[in-house]
């Protein structure tokens, strides 16, 4: 295999490669793309490369597209999990923020082996509906959940997905990222960070995060970033 060959000629010549996974390892849901990054973990840190892997549980930018955010601006979140049913996020733009640190923290080797599940955050339907609630200015947003088979005939993954996150799902420690990662986003940081009640921003233009709206460990300028 192509990419195997590639890292075992750079294992001799990195300190530390960090890369993008996802969390979920061990859950045998049968998700393509979760199985795909973890064969690719598998890959790098069997081909003895120092390897750091974040894992990214739900990205709190998939609200931000246009298959849900409408509706959510309208007072509906409609999401296959029951209302008491937690679920992990992870801002993308913490992902550069892990890696940043794991860069910049004193030795790489520390780092070195290390697949870290990240989240900056945990909430149920009826947690986020608030959110959702406070980032559009009060208004009322309810929370409805359709079964799961309604997307089997839709898309065998969607309804892998969705089975995963309502019998499953993810197993981060939100507490441990926090601290190893000071300045990763709660959900309602990231609304109000990403101007999340403005009806004129899109997420084909970008998401811009506001400096001011940031937790203070996380850096004074502005980003910008389409989210995965």
């Amino acid at each position: 295999m192509a990419l195997a060959q590639t890292a075992r000629k750079a294992a001799g010549q990195l300190q530390l490669l960090v890369y993008n996974s996802s969390a979920g390892r061990g859950s045998n849901a049968g998700i393509s793309q979760m199985d795909q990054k973890h064969a690719v973990e598998d890959i790098l840190l069997g081909a003895g490369l120092p390897g750091l892997m974040l894992e990214a549980t739900m990205f709190m930018e998939e609200f931000w597209k246009r298959y849900t955010r409408p509706g959510l601006l309208k007072g509906n979140f409609t999401f296959s999990l029951p209302g008491d049913r937690p679920l992990q996020l992870v801002a993308a733009r913490d992902l550069g923020l892990a890696a940043a640190i794991a860069f910049t923290s004193g030795p790489a080797s520390g780092w070195v082996g290390q697949r870290i599940p990240m989240a900056g955050d945990e909430l149920t339907p009826k947690q986020m509906c608030a959110a959702f609630s406070a980032a559009q200015g009060g208004m009322p947003v309810k929370h409805s959940s359709p079964p799961a088979w309604l997307f089997w005939f839709l898309s065998r993954d969607l309804w892998r997905i969705t089975t995963f996150l309502r019998e499953k799902g993810y197993d981060a420690d939100v507490a441990d990222c926090r601290a190893k990662f000071q300045g990763m986003l709660t959900f309602a940081d990231f609304l109000a960070a990403s101007h999340w009640g403005d009806v004129n921003r899109t997420y084909e233009q970008g998401i811009t995060f506001d400096a001011a709206a940031m937790p203070q460990a996380a850096g004074k300028r502005s980003s910008v970033a389409k989210g995965n």
